[in-house]
Order: structure tokens, then sequence, then C-alpha cells
């Protein structure tokens, strides 16, 4: 039940910091959640990933399809990626197998300052799009967004802001003059 409400907490904070809904990271999930979790990917790292996508334009499935897409290739990169990694001095893997923390990543792509034949000839035509949405937003700005959707609480702070208005005491007062239905 913890894990449920983190994850929740993390969705709604990127839901209200970025250009997606929880309906919109939940349905690009489905496509790369899997995937990323094996490859050592946090929740938090996918989900601003996703958020950042999102102020890009690529959202829900589109975005679980393009993060999918890298993690694959970065994984197990084609020749062709091999060669533009080699090329450009770039390393996605730790010694244990698992992906390096997705900012690093980002960081050293967006240093290599990659051409848009490169971008394509390591992440495919499917990723390659949206690998160059990221990389120009930067890495600070994924970092920015990673950091914030990190904060504890979020769905219950805006649980709480909702109640806290005239429409929100209404509520709790219908609530709690109610009458229960007899059976």
């Amino acid at each position: 039940a913890t894990k449920v409400t983190e994850a929740v907490d993390l969705l709604v904070a990127t839901q209200s910091r970025a250009n997606v809904t929880v309906r919109m990271l939940g349905e690009g999930m489905k496509y790369v959640g899997p995937l990323a979790k094996s490859a050592g990917l946090t929740l938090t790292e996918v989900s601003a990933a996703m958020g950042n996508l999102g102020n890009a334009g690529i959202q829900a499935s589109m975005a679980g399809t393009t993060m999918r897409q890298a993690i694959q290739n970065m994984m197990n990169p084609a020749k062709r990626a091999r060669e533009a990694m080699d090329e450009l001095g770039i390393s996605f893997v730790k010694s244990d197998g698992k992906l390096r923390p997705f900012v690093d990543i980002l960081r050293d792509l967006e240093k290599a300052s990659m051409s848009t034949e490169q971008i394509l000839k390591m992440f495919g035509v499917r990723a390659g799009p949206g690998m160059a949405a990221l990389i120009s937003q930067g890495a600070d700005a994924f970092e920015k967004l990673h950091d914030d959707i990190q904060q504890v609480g979020a769905a219950a702070d805006i649980s709480a802001a909702v109640m806290d208005t005239l429409a929100g005491k209404e509520n709790q007062l219908a609530a709690a003059t109610e009458k229960p239905e007899k059976k």
C-alpha cells in the first residue's frame, strides 16, 4: 500500500508540473514500465522523462513507446547505434548491466552535440524524435522535474488545496449532513 501511495504521488506531481495527465502517464507506463524496471530506472526517472516528453507534445502511449524503444536501444544497441556511441564516446550501461542514471545519460547526450543523423542512428526512427526532444530540453530541465516530483505527498497536498475552497467546504458540509439511506 505504501508503494501505491508513492506511485500515485509521483504521477500526480508529474501531472501538476508537466503537460500530461495521470491517465496519459498510466497509458505510457503500460508500454515502458516493465522494461524500465528491469533496466534499473526508477519510477521517478521514467515519470520525469515522460513529463518532459509531454511538454514536447509526445504523450500517453507515444511517450511510453518512445521510452521503451530508447531503453531497448541503450541496453542492446544495434551495430549502427554501437558505432554512433563509440564515435561519440558514450556508454549507457553500468558494469552491472543496468542503465546509468537517466540524467547522466541525458547530460552526456547533450554534451555530445549530436546531429539528427546520429540521434536516429542511436535511437531509431521510433525513439529518435523523442530523445531529440529530451536532449533539446536539456538535462537540467529533466533534473528539475525529477527533483520536483520526488516531493512526497503531492496527491495529499492537491486534495487538501481543493478541499480548502468554498466548493470543497460545501461538499464536506453536504457529506456531514447527509442522512444514510434506509434499506
